[in-house]
């Protein structure tokens, strides 16, 4: 937001105090099954053959799905065409009808199609594999070193909040994190708990506002 919107009423860093992180969120690459590539490198090579002519869809402009494929076009350096809809739900029908060609999308949306049979999956986004689908790779393994991107969720606190709150809700959020029934919740969802402290949240969030600062930057990228 800080990158997309000149005109926020409060500044992320400043105003705003992470307290624990809830959530990640791995998306999986999928694409038509028949598209020629069965692997994300052999999809990168596809693209390189294809300047502008591989076409991945997402759920909207500067929607995660966006961003996440044009962190991989970047990574990857390579050309894509990006097809924005509103919403997953017509980006998925029109990629299992073919009219484009691949999407990143959350595990947990596009695991039905695969398991149908309606699409292909090549890799997970995240650093590491997912639970849900611990025989995918991961993008990075995959053919583009270095690729890692998933949605995450944070709870955050005013800046005026004191620190012994902040550590209090953190500590109880952690306690939740290590229930049995709520982790399998999460891995049922696709979804990773969180973890970190609020010192390692702050650094993190000012790492993400840079990283898409940046690819706001080089892409142009705007929100509808």
């Amino acid at each position: 937001n800080p990158a997309l919107y000149k005109s926020l009423p409060y500044n992320t860093l400043r105003d705003l105090r992470p307290v624990a992180m809830l959530a990640t969120v791995p998306n999986m690459l999928v694409v038509n099954p028949a598209l020629p590539a069965r692997s994300v490198a052999e999809l990168v090579t596809l693209a390189r053959t294809r300047p502008g002519g591989v076409t991945y869809a997402s759920s909207g402009n500067a929607t995660t799905s966006h961003v996440a494929g044009a962190l991989l076009a970047g990574a990857a350096g390579v050309n894509l065409l990006h097809v924005p809809y509103k919403g997953s739900a017509p980006a998925l029908t029109d990629l299992i009808s073919g009219q484009v060609d691949f999407m990143i999308d959350p595990v947990a949306t596009a695991i039905a199609h695969v398991r149908a049979g309606r699409l292909r999956a090549l890799a997970v986004s995240s650093s590491t594999r997912s639970a849900l689908v611990p025989e995918l790779p991961t993008i990075a393994e995959s053919g583009v070193p270095g690729y890692d991107f998933s949605a995450w969720f944070m709870l955050l606190a005013s800046s005026a909040v004191p620190g012994a709150v902040v550590e209090r809700i953190n500590a109880d959020v952690q306690s939740l994190m290590r229930d049995d029934a709520f982790v399998k919740g999460y891995a049922d969802r696709g979804a990773v708990p969180g973890a970190g402290t609020p010192a390692e949240l702050a650094s993190f969030l000012e790492r993400e506002v840079a990283r898409f600062a940046e690819l706001v930057r080089v892409t142009g990228m705007q929100a509808d």
